[in-house]
């Protein structure tokens, strides 16, 4: 469409789908606000964006109320592809402003947000211009301000958690025109496109500004976009920007430009006296009496001298019935405490705040707020203030604990001196950090952030506006009580304060470097199957280089054990991180999608997972999401029993959810991969997805000259004494061979219903060991390994290696390695007859059963090679031919 003769400033589109007369506030709104506009000086023009409206949208929005509004029909079925048509083919100004059909903008919001993009435009400044506040409502109800680019209180490092921005913002038209709105997949897990839209104007050198006092009324419905993609768990698409090595840069200031004026106050003010509005003085006679007795008679007659009219004229924003409330509450007599402690905290006790989050106390009209937080209200951790948290100032400083002071005055009068920390906020230093200040110096602004906008809320133009938007909406009004608590990025929640300072933490654990491949581990430790995870890292080290491959830990903390991995792996404690601290145990959604942004900003290309319970709970929620950005690889080992003897497992379990989504997945045994592929019913083509990764042997190991001179044979025994690994039938077999002994090596569970068998007298229990060679090879004569179920225990690879013959249950895996002619497999459901007739065979041949154990070693060093094992996962990453 050509551009019409007069000059456009703004283009006004409201984007519609499927709303009807809910869209009636949000017009009238939008009229006020652009009448404001053209009253400032500026030109307009109306569009109504109709994409793929139902029959009931288009007829109310093409209804004669409507009629000076430009109505543009669209079939595009997403959000982000309208907005791009929108500006393409209708718009002409020289800035765009969006709407949505359910929301409201303020009636300042068009005039100010313009003059704020005309003064930077003028100072030669790219600037994005925002509504300084968002304000959630009908069927959610929160407040939260959005920061200036170059606020000090500003890190781009929140944008891994949360959107600063919405897209109903004031954008230059060739803003649009050069980064054009992506098309949502929320099927898939991929949506909000203003977040996107933040990440990619940052990257692309566009500063975010705000316009003071103005405000963007945001309706939550039951099926709203934002709701769909919360309740799907949705996440924005992965963005190069947001690597960890690159993020620092991203919306970094302008070298040699000073910060925009914020606005704001850099230091917290000076509180001022609040008017106390006291009732009817009680009788002189009994007053001073009370009063004598509670060492409180100079305090009461300084307040009831001091003039305290009704509520103040014009009333407060938030209405006449609340701020009546909070005026009653403050003429409330009678404080039980000490004059000095009650004087000291009165003039910064929030009552209306306190009002507003202790619904109790809102109800309790009879109760002073003060006096209560005093006698009661400190005791239960209740908040004074949104700024500060009594129960975290005492966890903070256990000198305040053991003093029994009331911490809110220690606060005032000590430790505001001091710099100490009184924000709502468990991790609130290591925001501090993340945005290169001092934490008193944090504090103070956010302090002073706070106490500005609740100024402004109140009495200002900023409520104002409130209350100008509730003329067209009610409901907007009844967020009030969110206002108190308004949230200020980067302390938005204590949620996401805890997930940011995590996810730091993590950044710091890997170095602030990316990685090609991440091998995710539920705990840090040696032994059994886990040993997958050291093998898979020397091929991935191969194939990428060790500076390439990070190893997270994710359900317990600790310290990987050295020559774990390769020289150079890094490893990221993810309970640390969350945590804070080492040694804490964590699994739900917080964890597991701080988990998917640590991944996504190492910009890993594969992922392995072996045994990690949070990413396979990850894949229900994020899963379609992580496979649109890296290669996720599934490691399945065998499976398990319940107690009650029935089958369960990560191969029973995951492998059908998850298959979709993975890129492959592999096991360690031929048996397994058969079995998933009978049980699924795998075609050919995704039975190529399924690969065996054999464990490579320890070519180091050497063959053990046997060296025992004692009478007594010895068989030797290592595992897990657990019930799959059958102590009960090991017990067996010693009773059955009372002349020789038995030397078995594990972690011992008995006595918890794993194993009521007696121990035979010929068996000794040897403790744990750190190392297979830790073990006094040399004095075996034979090995036995008796399990219920298994894949290749890594145990039977090491005693394979060393000549010693082996005996063992042909169960799952374990017949790949107990070959026939090589080593003995006892079926499975033998009992333990068969396995003394198997070792008394041994003990009475020794040098042949050595030189079967010696072609055993033979054939494991042939088909269980390094060469072969990186072989297996590049076939694993690259896929099949």
């Amino acid at each position: 469409m050509p551009r019409k003769s007069k000059k456009v400033d703004l283009s006004v589109v409201v984007t519609v789908h499927s709303e009807t007369i809910v869209g009636g506030p949000t017009m009238r709104a939008a009229d006020a606000s652009i009448d404001a506009a053209i009253a400032a000086g500026f030109n307009v023009e109306r569009i109504i964006a109709l994409d793929n409206a139902t029959p009931q949208t288009t007829a109310y929005f093409t209804q004669d109320a409507f009629s000076h509004w430009q109505q543009v029909a669209l079939e595009e079925g997403d959000l982000g592809r309208a907005r791009n048509a929108i500006i393409r083919g209708t718009t002409v100004g020289d800035a765009i402003a969006f709407l949505d059909a359910d929301d409201l903008f303020s009636e300042n919001w068009l005039a100010e947000g313009m003059k704020r993009l005309r003064k930077a435009e003028a100072e030669g400044q790219r600037v994005i211009v925002h509504p300084e506040v968002n304000w959630l409502f009908d069927g959610a109800a929160s407040v939260y301000w959005n920061p200036e680019q170059d606020d000090p209180l500003f890190t781009q490092y929140y944008l891994y958690i949360m959107n600063y921005y919405d897209s109903l913002c004031l954008t230059p038209r060739e803003v649009h025109m050069d980064i054009p709105y992506v098309h949502r997949d929320i099927p898939a897990g991929l949506s909000f496109q203003d977040w996107q839209f933040s990440i990619e104007t940052m990257a692309a050198g566009w500063r975010h500004a705000t316009a003071p006092d103005t405000i963007i009324f945001k309706r939550r419905r039951d099926n709203s976009l934002v709701t769909e993609s919360q309740g799907r768990r949705a996440i924005v698409r992965a963005l190069p920007p947001m690597r960890v090595d690159k993020i620092a840069a991203l919306g970094a200031p302008v070298p040699g430009k000073p910060a925009w004026d914020t606005q704001s106050p850099t230091v917290a003010p000076e509180p001022k006296m609040p008017v106390i509005k006291r009732g009817p003085a009680p009788n002189a006679s009994t007053r001073d009496l009370l009063l004598n007795q509670m060492g409180m008679k100079k305090l009461y007659e300084r307040l009831l001298s001091v003039e305290a009219p009704e509520v103040p004229d014009p009333a407060p924003h938030y209405g006449q019935r609340f701020a009546a409330r909070v005026a009653q509450a403050k003429g409330r007599a009678m404080y039980r405490e000490t004059a000095k402690v009650f004087e000291t905290i009165l003039p910064h006790f929030d009552v209306a705040y306190y009002l507003s989050r202790y619904h109790d106390i809102m109800d309790a009209e009879r109760v002073d707020p003060i006096g209560h937080w005093l006698r009661a209200g400190a005791r239960e951790n209740r908040q004074p203030t949104a700024w500060f948290d009594p129960k975290l100032y005492r966890a903070r400083y256990p000198d305040v604990r053991e003093s029994k002071i009331n911490p809110f005055y220690h606060y005032l009068t000590i430790g505001k001196a001091e710099g100490r920390i009184c924000a709502p906020f468990t991790r609130f230093e290591e925001i501090a950090d993340v945005l290169d200040l001092p934490a008193a110096k944090a504090q103070d602004l956010w302090i002073a952030r706070y106490q500005d906008l609740q100024d402004r809320l109140a009495h200002g133009e900023l409520g104002a506006q409130v209350t100008k938007a509730g003329v067209f909406e009610p409901l907007v009004e009844v967020t009030w009580p969110q206002a108190f608590q308004i949230k200020i990025p980067a302390f938005h929640s204590e949620g996401v304060v805890k997930r940011l300072a995590g996810l730091r933490v993590a950044h710091a654990q890997a170095e602030e470097r990316t990685a090609r491949a991440i091998i995710l581990v539920n705990k840090p430790r040696w032994g059994g199957a886990r040993r997958m995870e050291g093998h898979i890292a020397d091929a991935l080290v191969s194939k990428y280089g060790a500076d390439q491959v990070v190893v997270i830990s994710t359900e317990e903390s600790g310290k990987m054990p050295e020559g774990k991995f390769p020289e150079g792996v890094r490893h990221i404690d993810l309970c640390q991180a969350v945590a804070g601290e080492v040694g804490t145990k964590l699994n739900d959604d917080f964890t597991q999608r701080l988990l998917v942004e640590i991944m996504r900003s190492l910009g890993a290309e594969v992922v392995f997972n072996v045994n990690s319970r949070t990413m396979w709970q990850a894949m229900t929620n994020y899963g379609d999401a992580m496979a649109a950005s890296m290669k996720i690889i599934g490691c399945f080992l065998c499976n398990e029993q319940t107690r009650y003897g029935y089958w369960t497992g990560y191969p029973l379990r995951r492998f059908y959810r998850t298959f979709d989504q993975m890129w492959a997945t592999c096991t360690d045994s031929q048996f397994l991969v058969d079995e998933l592929s009978e049980n699924f019913v795998l075609p050919p083509d995704q039975a190529k997805r399924v690969h065996v990764l054999r464990g490579p042997v320890d070519t180091s190991l050497p063959i053990v000259e046997h060296t025992r001179r004692t009478p007594r044979a010895q068989v030797f025994w290592a595992g897990r004494m657990d019930p799959q690994k059958r102590l009960d039938l090991a017990f067996a077999v010693a009773e059955l061979l009372p002349d020789v002994n038995f030397r078995m090596w594990g972690d011992m569970v008995m006595g918890k219903g794993q194993n009521s068998t007696p121990k035979p007298k010929n068996v000794l229990l040897e403790g744990t060991y750190t190392s297979f060679t830790d073990l006094p090879l040399d004095k075996a004569d034979m090995w036995l390994y008796t399990s219920a179920w298994d894949g290749i225990p890594q145990t039977l690879l090491e005693v394979g290696m060393t000549g010693i013959p082996l005996i063992g249950t042909a169960v799952g895996g374990t017949p790949e390695v107990l070959r026939e002619g090589l080593g003995a497999a006892i079926p499975e459901d033998a009992g333990p007859e068969a396995y003394a007739e198997a070792i008394s065979a041994v003990l009475a041949d020794p040098a042949a059963a050595r030189a079967r154990a010696a072609a055993l070693r033979e054939m494991l060093l042939a088909e269980h090679t390094t060469a072969a094992y990186r072989k297996s996962i590049d076939a694993a990453i690259d896929g099949p031919d």
